[in-house]
């Protein structure tokens, strides 16, 4: 199709060498102004939406009305100059999308295919193409351009180009067919020139790169030089191809989606080339921005303003970055560094300014310029100091070579009379350091054994003096109960042999068995009786002991205890305390003990303490459950003994209130507690943690879930 139109545009040029008079026309060809433009949404130009002011030369990204009906009318009031009619005349046509030209109703030009067309609709991206046309009067002249471009085109959705390169919707300029002409085949030489210059050059020096690569593997900014240039000048080529032998969209969308994925590749290579250049390690801002650049670089296919956001703005972070390392080798003085920093400076600048000069001002070619002027920069600058380092080298080679010779000799002289002093060092540095280490260790076996000693009986002072009160306390009621406990006791054995004496009279009597029957039960049920109160008594007094004993201060001094009858005894002398005070209240006393649990060296006193505060507590946590769901309530304490490992344990289980976790966290501090004011001093748990973990060197644990259990676990060496 180009080669068509470039023999047209000839013939038209000869055509009209004949001399003629001067057209009113401008240098550059009169360009139909924006402002007299007016668009129509739909397929119909006589009916639809009302016509409303749109410039077409704007890009489409600049037009959303455009964008959105996808196909429209656009109209023009041409006055047209008595010297143009009958003249040939041309427009300068650039277009993005398919068009029809129509002057007076007379159509003019077609270019691509409308929708509902055969086949369907065909943008295309035309730059000033000539379009013969001829004028037939002067004066009011009617343009009318049909256009569409469909909203799920490829092109439209994906190309970089709708935003950066200035494409209009649909541009008129009126020439003469010779400027009309020379102008095409200028925009077409100038482009042939510009993708055959960027692609050669980047493909030589990629090529001569990765030659010196393979000659000198050491030198790895060669490699990434050639990673950058030759996927570079690959979609120089590919683009240039496409722009050159097709005005399809979908062919340059093809074509555009390669040269991004060779961008991609071409960006991070000449990142990484950058780093080898200034012999900076690449780190996690490098992978980083490589994976943001792809990303960004994906992002191009999902609509027309991704690449704004996107791409130019991670390319601009690479240029960033670039700058960045090249600063930091230039504060190092590397060598070259500060010709990067430079090029890295004037290639940033001219990219930016390449970028946003044509969205903030219409001047889309010198941004094109400035863009390849960047494009060219970088490449011909690292090019030129990877040669001179790549020259520099066998130069350098030489230098360390003879520097290396010598220190070697040096190296040499010196290692000897190292040697020879170590030699002799050594032997006296192993004689000191076995004596001082011999000297240290004991030292630090007695200090250690002293720290022990010294916490052991710090615990145990700080142990006695707490229970000191206690101690007092308890031994006080225990005496007080003592006496009259032991005049139950006594008068209840006394009662018995009464019963047992009455009984002996009554059979020596000799009386009917009817009379003496009813005397006879009352007797006996009068000894069974008294021999309960006998027993119970009994039990009492053993509890009463165990009050003495628990009172007393402990002396330290560790014996074998029997846990399983350390934890019976505690569960009932906790329980029968508590029925004393509520005896409403029963409970559910289980027990699972181990029958072949080894006794455990311990002091008896401070574990009896320990077990009776948690059985006492977990009463306490039953009674308080019992209170508030009544009848339908069970309570139930289980205790449990067994071995585990080289630990015997000891697990106190209740179904009372249960504790959240914010309790939980905070029992075992002094002086926290969840009881009323007067019930409890926060102590009980506190100092049985001590006795277990520091005293024993145990643990203690609790597990707890609110409003269904709690279970305290003692574990103790055994």
């Amino acid at each position: 199709m180009h080669f068509s139109l470039i023999c047209f545009c000839l013939l038209c040029y000869l055509l009209v060498l004949r001399p003629a008079q001067a057209l009113p026309l401008p240098a550059g060809g009169q360009l139909l102004e924006p402002a007299g433009w007016s668009f129509r949404a739909g397929p119909d130009s006589a009916r639809g939406p009302a016509w409303q002011p749109l410039d077409p030369t704007r890009s489409l990204f600049l037009l959303p009305a455009a964008r959105r009906a996808g196909q429209g009318w656009w109209r023009y009031r041409l006055v047209v100059p008595a010297a143009w009619v009958g003249r040939p005349m041309a427009f300068a046509l650039s277009q993005t999308g398919a068009t029809e030209i129509y002057l007076d109703g007379r159509l003019v030009s077609r270019r691509g295919r409308l929708p509902g067309a055969p086949g369907g609709e065909q943008t295309l991206y035309l730059n000033h193409e000539p379009v013969p046309v001829r004028f037939t009067h002067a004066g009011p002249t009617s343009v009318l351009v049909r256009w569409s471009f469909g909203a799920d085109n490829l092109y439209f959705l994906y190309s970089t180009s709708m935003l950066f390169q200035g494409t209009p919707a649909v541009r008129l300029e009126v020439h003469t067919p010779t400027l009309a002409t020379a102008r095409y085949l200028t925009d077409r030489r100038l482009d042939m020139l510009q993708f055959a210059g960027r692609a050669g050059m980047l493909f030589f020096a990629g090529f001569v790169h990765l030659m010196l690569f393979l000659w000198s593997r050491r030198e790895r900014g060669n490699l990434y030089y050639a990673g950058y240039a030759l996927p570079a000048a690959l979609g120089a080529i590919v683009a240039g191809l496409a722009w050159l032998h097709s005005d399809h969209t979908a062919v340059l969308f093809r074509a555009s989606v390669v040269e991004i994925c060779c961008a991609t590749v071409a960006a991070i290579f000449g990142l990484a080339t950058i780093y080898a250049m200034v012999n900076e390690p690449r780190g996690r801002l490098f992978g980083l921005l490589s994976v943001m650049f792809v990303l960004a670089m994906a992002v191009n296919f999902l609509g027309w303003w991704a690449p704004f956001f996107t791409t130019y703005t991670f390319a601009m972070c690479i240029y960033a970055d670039a700058i960045r390392v090249s600063l930091l080798g230039w504060r190092r003085h590397e060598l070259g560094s500060a010709a990067v920093l430079t090029a890295m400076l004037t290639g940033g600048t001219l990219y930016a300014a390449g970028v946003l000069l044509p969205v903030f001002t219409p001047h889309y070619v010198l941004g094109n310029a400035l863009l390849n002027a960047s494009y060219l920069t970088n490449p011909l600058i690292l090019s030129v100091l990877l040669g001179q380092r790549y020259a520099l080298t066998g130069t350098q080679l030489a230098q360390k070579l003879r520097e290396v010779k010598e220190l070697s000799a040096r190296t040499r002289r010196q290692e000897q009379e190292r040697q020879q002093l170590l030699a002799s060092q050594n032997d006296q540095l192993e004689r000191q350091v076995a004596a001082r280490t011999s000297e240290v260790v004991g030292q630090r076996n007695r200090a250690e054994a002293a720290l022990a000693t010294l916490r052991i009986t710090q615990n145990q002072l700080i142990q006695r003096e707490k229970m000191a009160s206690l101690g007092e306390l308890t031994a006080g009621i225990a005496h007080e109960i003592q006496n009259p406990l032991n005049f139950v006791t006594n008068f209840s054995d006394v009662s018995t042999e009464l019963c047992t004496e009455a009984q002996e009279m009554l059979a020596a009597l000799a009386l009917p068995p009817n009379d003496t029957l009813d005397l006879t039960d009352v007797l006996a049920n009068l000894r069974q009786n008294q021999t309960k109160i006998s027993q119970h008594g009994q039990r009492a007094a053993g509890i009463v002991r165990g009050m003495l004993e628990h009172s007393h201060t402990s002396t330290g001094e560790r014996a074998a205890v029997n846990l399983n009858a350390l934890c019976d005894e505690y569960l009932h002398l906790a329980y029968h305390g508590l029925r004393a005070k509520a005896p409403a209240f029963t409970a559910d006393l289980q027990t699972d003990f181990a029958p072949d649990l080894p006794l455990v060296e311990a002091v008896g006193a401070d574990l009896s303490r320990v077990l009776l505060n948690l059985f006492t507590n977990a009463f306490y946590a039953v009674r308080q459950r019992w209170q508030l769901n009544g009848a339908t309530y069970q309570p139930v304490v289980r205790v449990s003994t067994q071995q585990t490992g080289q630990y015997a344990e000891i697990c106190v289980w209740d179904n009372g209130t249960g504790m959240s976790d914010a309790v939980r966290r905070k029992v075992f501090q002094p002086f926290f507690t969840t009881k009323p004011t007067g019930e409890g001093t926060g102590l009980g748990l506190s100092l049985s943690y001590d006795i277990i973990t520091q005293g024993h060197g145990g643990t203690l644990t609790v597990e707890s879930r609110e409003g269904h259990h709690t279970e305290f676990v003692v574990r103790l060496p055994i």
